[in-house]
């Protein structure tokens, strides 16, 4: 870890040991903080979170079509039906069969960026909402959501009680799903509509520590 990093974390925790648990005050200095880091850049411009995203979107229109079965050696045919979209099993060897096909390229290394994408899928799978801009939109907002809280979880567990720490957790969550819905909509659409390559909308989604505003505090 380096001295600027651990300098912010230093920061980001006398942040929280001062709010006294005042939530609003807190979260944007937190947030703030967290994405001086940049890390936006470092985990989006990641090459596991490209091929995560060209796997995922792969692993959904075969699901969608009906033939994931076939294109992904599953040894059932996947029809959605609701004993297997409620089966976490199931859901499990589905995602681990995307996994396999994404790595017969290149191994995924990034443990934060693959977490963040195991939860998006599973919850794609188990809530039935296999389209490319509901999983876009989903996987940016998890990871965005996962590398905010990567150095202040410890500060919340130390400092606040776990009502306080929910209720953190929750508002970073909602500050990710409406940066997202604000900042990566129109993006997102015209890559579906294929007017933008993969390239553009990694490199949009990668600056979003130089647009985002108080107002997403709110």
């Amino acid at each position: 870890m380096g001295s600027s990093t651990r300098k912010i974390q230093q920061k980001i925790k006398k942040i929280i040991s001062d709010s006294k648990g005042e939530l609003d005050d807190t979260l944007p200095k937190v947030i703030n903080e967290t994405i001086r880091m940049k890390k936006a850049k470092k985990y989006f411009g990641d090459k596991d979170f490209g091929n995560l995203v060209t796997g995922g979107m792969s692993g959904i229109s075969a699901l969608s079509s009906g033939k994931f079965g076939k294109d992904y050696g599953i040894e059932y045919d996947i029809n959605l039906e609701e004993s297997i979209i409620k089966d976490k099993i199931k859901t499990e060897q589905i995602i681990e069969a995307i996994l396999d096909k994404v790595e017969e390229n290149q191994e995924i290394e990034n443990g934060l960026i693959l977490a963040a994408f195991k939860a998006t899928m599973a919850e794609i799978i188990l809530n039935n909402l296999l389209n490319s801009e509901a999983f876009l939109k989903k996987f940016m907002c998890n990871l965005l959501y996962s590398l905010i809280m990567e150095n202040i979880n410890e500060a919340l567990i130390e400092i606040y009680d776990d009502i306080h720490t929910k209720d953190f957790r929750d508002r970073v969550k909602k500050f990710a799903n409406d940066t997202i819905e604000e900042y990566m909509s129109k993006p997102i659409k015209d890559y579906i509509e294929k007017k933008i390559d993969l390239a553009v909308i990694i490199e949009k989604v990668s600056k979003l520590n130089e647009n985002i505003k108080d107002n997403n505090f709110e």
